[in-house]
């Protein structure tokens, strides 16, 4: 594995299986097989048995998708920006890792461990955040409002029902 190099054409199916790659499921047990991985490269991948990628089979992870107008959220309610830096830098810092794993050692199963604590642990500092804005205020009665997360206004306390296991 030290004299694999480096090569481009590795990277891209790496990182589908490592994020994206749903589970291969079937109607008799053990209802979970491992994934097919196919792939155009012409060189050498190697490749052991997967089960899905990181994003796809950690539904905690799907916070990251709303990580702008959280972290948006933060910075402007804080004068400090260090919560923001950390979650940034620890995703960015994942998916260097996984990178590295791809290009180094191949798409191997347990290397998901290298760069899965640098997801997790974001996703869960979010859900705080995102439970503290959703947190019903003590003068307001917070019926009334509303949070805006993107284009689409989601009642306040629907969104804090959703959010009351973090807490």
């Amino acid at each position: 594995m030290t004299q694999r190099g480096m090569n481009a054409g590795r990277l891209l199916p790496a990182l589908f299986a490592y994020f994206l790659q749903t589970p291969t499921t079937t109607g008799v047990f053990p209802w979970l097989q491992p994934t097919t991985f196919d792939t155009t490269y012409l060189g050498q991948t190697i490749k052991e048995v997967t089960f899905g990628g990181i994003l796809v089979c950690l539904p905690i992870l799907w916070v990251l998708a709303f990580a702008k107008p959280i972290l948006s959220y933060r910075i402007r309610e804080r004068s400090t920006h260090t919560v923001a830096s950390v979650v940034m830098t620890m995703l960015v810092s994942a998916l260097i890792v996984a990178c590295l794993d791809a290009q180094m050692a191949g798409i191997l199963q347990r290397y998901t461990a290298d760069y899965s604590i640098l997801m997790l642990i974001p996703s869960i500092l979010l859900c705080f955040i995102a439970n503290d804005a959703l947190a019903p205020d003590r003068e307001n009665d917070c019926r009334d409002v509303e949070l805006k997360v993107g284009s689409s206004a989601v009642p306040k306390v629907l969104a804090h029902r959703l959010f009351s296991f973090v807490s």
